[in-house]
């Protein structure tokens, strides 16, 4: 959904294949756009996902009944009302926007920027693409990935005495208790990385590559070395 909404906004601009494309804020503008819409989509199976392992941790007179994930995403509506699908979603929302938006945004940008690598100096587009999407999947990292590990701060955090959350179920409490302690606390940002991209993040690289493949994530889509990417109109005639 994230990348087809990129290429459905994204898709309707235009930049020239032979020169560089000095509209950068078109860049940012059309990423955050496309994000914007559509990075909530995944909330509910979260939440569905966590409320199916956390209703397995109790007791069997105590539990609710969720048989799968599945089971619970489809019942949940109905037990606790639809919006309890979104609760505590908001940190979710913003880690899959922030990370979705800068990674389309440096990767359609730097893109844009390094065509003469393949265009002009015959170096293989796999390779280039290669180090355009890791830089691109770098800068996304850094800015999405720190609204994850506020997440897990909230769910997995041992409680204080009596089961008392430290940060009374605030995540604006959570993000002061972060600041408050950045010196400390900074190289935790991104702790469990690895265990997140081999379950969410390697299936959304290897989705934009192959989107890429496919011409997604370009917004000309006549051939580099046709009559109206190299010369005016005018010209032509």
């Amino acid at each position: 959904m994230r990348i087809a909404s990129l290429h459905k906004f994204w898709g309707g601009t235009w930049s020239p294949m032979c020169y560089q494309d000095f509209n950068s804020p078109k860049y940012l503008l059309f990423s955050y756009i496309s994000a914007f819409p559509v990075c909530w989509i995944g909330i509910p199976f979260e939440i569905a996902r966590r409320a199916y392992y956390a209703d397995q941790s109790w007791p069997h007179e105590l539990r609710k009944g969720y048989r799968s994930p599945l089971h619970a995403l489809v019942k949940i509506p109905f037990s606790e009302g639809p919006l309890y699908l979104f609760k505590g979603g908001l940190p979710i929302y913003l880690g899959n926007l922030q990370f979705t938006a800068v990674t389309f945004y440096a990767y359609t940008w730097l893109k844009n920027k390094c065509f003469i690598f393949w265009v002009y100096n015959d170096i293989n587009y796999s390779w280039v693409k290669f180090w355009c999407l890791n830089i691109a999947w770098g800068f996304g990292t850094m800015l999405g990935y720190p609204f994850y590990h506020l997440k897990e701060m909230m769910e997995t955090w041992p409680k204080e005495r009596g089961g008392r959350c430290t940060f009374q179920g605030s995540y604006w409490n959570a993000v002061k208790f972060l600041r408050q302690n950045y010196d400390f606390y900074n190289s935790n940002f991104f702790e469990f990385y690895w265990r997140w991209f081999r379950t969410q993040g390697l299936i959304f690289y290897i989705a934009i590559w192959e989107a890429d493949n496919l011409g997604l994530f370009t917004n000309n889509m006549s051939d580099f070395n046709t009559i109206y990417n190299t010369v005016s109109h005018s010209e032509s005639d």
